[in-house]
């Protein structure tokens, strides 16, 4: 049972190549929040088949950026239960919505059998993607793309795999000037413009067609010289095509059905998405909507009619929640789980 600490990042490198959950779409990340780490970090301490309960931020579980983190877990654990906690739980330190997740590490046999199921549908994966590189094929990152006629699963992946989506706009060449400014702040974000990426290949493409004709009449000196400019322009309008695709939806599909990494990425989302169908089991879920604590982080404490404090067995005043009634909607539920043989509860015997 833990409560991970949300605040701060890790950005140590030696650190985050011992984890999963730090390589995000093939790369490693620059830095990662601290609670993410410890969530896997639990989990690499737990023996096949121990439960845990941790509290994480709500966005972990319903954010589309988090994903990934999501399928790591379903990868590694079957969900037993998901418990919302009141925005003042944790009042005054934080009002961060958080939620108490319950989870119980996969056996080897229960690993073996979502490998099968990943193996039974590799051919249907293989069909599914021709038919994608049929549809797709003269597709660019400028192209014009349906995006109701997008299939569910590739744009499910694509929102969940590329960080951002934004349309291409013309840059007027009187805005040209104040686009550089823009341009420059942009960079000191670590991030330029769509619109200024575009125009830099433009004026790339340009050049290199400069070179490319001059390359046809030059002596063999000048030759030799052109050759590696050319290579040079080449390899900076590939970045730059790379850069523009992952921001461009039809660049993006490209990229699923040409680049090999984020081939095997989607093939993976796909095979997972087969994997919790054939799966899917009841999870039990809760909010709790009477809170430990009021607005500014006391303890709410049961009350008699006459405005004295219920007191316990112990001679403590009683806090007023409902996770109590949680709890024990919980126990019902996991011995109705186990009754119909689902031995994930089998702690209820």
């Amino acid at each position: 049972m833990t409560n991970p600490p949300f605040a701060g990042t890790v950005k140590e490198r030696d650190v985050l190549r011992l984890y999963k959950l730090a390589e995000k779409n093939g790369r490693w990340v620059n830095k990662i929040g601290r609670h993410i780490l410890f969530l896997e970090r639990s989990l690499q301490f737990i023996r096949p088949g121990g439960r845990m309960a941790i509290v994480l931020p709500q966005g972990l579980l319903n954010n589309t950026n988090a994903g990934y983190i999501r399928r790591f877990v379903i990868d590694e654990a079957r969900i037993l239960a998901v418990v919302g906690l009141h925005v003042n739980t944790f009042k005054p330190h934080t009002g961060t919505k958080t939620s108490v997740l319950f989870l119980r590490k996969y056996i080897d046999e229960e690993k073996e059998k979502i490998q099968q199921i990943r193996l039974k549908y590799e051919s249907e994966w293989e069909e599914f993607l021709e038919s994608l590189k049929e549809k797709y094929q003269d597709l660019a990152w400028n192209s014009s793309i349906n995006e109701e006629e997008i299939p569910e699963e590739l744009n499910s992946f694509l929102e969940t795999y590329f960080e951002s989506r934004e349309e291409i706009e013309e840059l007027p060449a009187e805005e040209a000037e104040v686009e550089e400014t823009e341009e420059a702040e942009q960079e000191d974000k670590g991030k330029k413009s769509l619109a200024v990426l575009v125009q830099e290949k433009s004026e790339l493409d340009e050049a290199l067609k400069e070179k490319e004709d001059a390359l046809e009449s030059a002596d063999l000196a000048r030759k030799a010289e052109l050759k590696k400019e050319i290579k040079t322009l080449q390899n900076k309008i590939n970045t730059l095509t790379r850069e523009i695709s992952e921001r461009t939806l039809a660049g993006q599909i490209s990229l699923v059905l040409k680049d090999e990494k984020v081939t095997e990425a989607f093939k993976k989302y796909w095979l997972d998405g087969k994997v919790m169908k054939e799966i899917d089991y009841p999870i039990f879920f809760a909010v709790n909507e009477k809170p430990v604590k009021d607005e500014s982080g006391e303890y709410r404490y049961k009350k008699n009619p006459d405005g004295t404090f219920v007191i316990d067995e112990h001679g403590h005043p009683v806090i007023d929640h409902d996770l109590d009634e949680i709890a024990e909607a919980f126990i019902k539920f996991a011995k109705e789980q186990l009754a119909e043989g689902d031995n994930h509860f089998d702690f209820w015997r």
